[in-house]
């Protein structure tokens, strides 16, 4: 369960004409202004977003999102530090060059900071993001 941020992960708003809590990858009990009782939203588990009228109506959830097509975008490996190319000022920023072990599979890293990604790379993925419904496979990001 992530943590629910106001105006990112979260928020109230009219839709349909009704005081409506929207959440996207968190769950929670939230309390609608002029409402006495908790609304509880991002429930059950499954989807990537959901609306909850402030009524107490049935909530429904929103529409999937399509998952991208499968593509093994980081099944890249390196001899040494020679062969990092593009990827040696992010593995400087991140890791530090000299706490790297080569050979460096990039399939075996689990987490990226995706603002730190060299640009090309960057362009050639299809970002999963965390709480998201869709499958991950080993090499996706």
């Amino acid at each position: 369960k992530a943590e629910c941020i106001e105006g990112r992960s979260f928020g109230c708003e009219m839709r349909h004409g009704r005081p409506t809590v929207w959440v996207r990858n968190c769950r929670g009990n939230f309390r609608c202004a002029g409402h006495n009782r908790a609304v509880p939203c991002g429930f059950p588990p499954g989807q990537a977003s959901y609306e909850c009228h402030c009524d107490g109506s049935r909530r429904r959830a929103a529409p999937r999102l399509a998952c991208p097509e499968a593509r093994p975008s980081l099944n890249r490996s390196f001899a040494s530090a020679a062969d990092l190319g593009e990827w040696e000022g992010y593995l400087s920023f991140v890791y530090g060059l000299d706490t790297i072990q080569f050979p460096l599979h990039l399939s075996a890293l689990h987490f990226f900071y995706r603002d730190r990604l060299p640009g090309r790379v960057l362009q050639s993925l299809q970002i999963i993001e965390a709480g998201s419904p869709c499958p991950i496979k080993s090499g996706d990001l």
